[in-house]
């Protein structure tokens, strides 16, 4: 061995295993707290829908939406209507236009919650809408 192989051999660090390298990227740890924190979401506004349901039977979807995130966020009424048109141009506008589900307005709270948890991601990486499907019925 030369000198200078003897030298490269000291420099070099250990490299890691081609399957902590690939955690390491995708953040296996922060990918699950993401998934159980859009579950958790999607638990609390079921919750809090089955509530004001049964609190409000003959209300309109919307005005049982309305109060949902009256309740959820503690929003005053501009908040709360600010918010049913965020969820309505985030989710019922595209790609083609409809009424505003609760699914929307769930998936619409599920990512933006996830994007307050952890403000160093820049995005949400999970399948919110596939989890939100699973966890809220489509006729709400």
């Amino acid at each position: 061995m030369t000198d200078s192989q003897a030298d490269d051999s000291v420099d070099r660090e250990p490299t890691s295993g081609w399957l902590s390298d690939t955690f390491r990227q995708l953040n296996f740890v922060a990918l699950m707290r993401e998934r159980n924190q859009i579950r958790r979401t999607c638990t609390q506004l079921m919750s809090i829908y089955q509530v004001v349901k049964a609190e409000l039977p003959q209300a309109s979807k919307m005005e049982i939406y309305a109060r949902v995130v009256e309740k959820h966020c503690r929003a005053d009424a501009d908040g709360v209507r600010r918010i049913l048109r965020r969820a309505e141009e985030s989710y019922a506008v595209w790609p083609e236009e409809r009424d505003l589900i609760f699914r929307d307005l769930v998936n619409y709270f599920a990512v933006t919650q996830c994007r307050s948890a952890d403000p160093k991601n820049i995005g949400v990486r999970t399948d919110v809408i596939d989890i939100v499907s699973h966890a809220i019925p489509a006729e709400l």
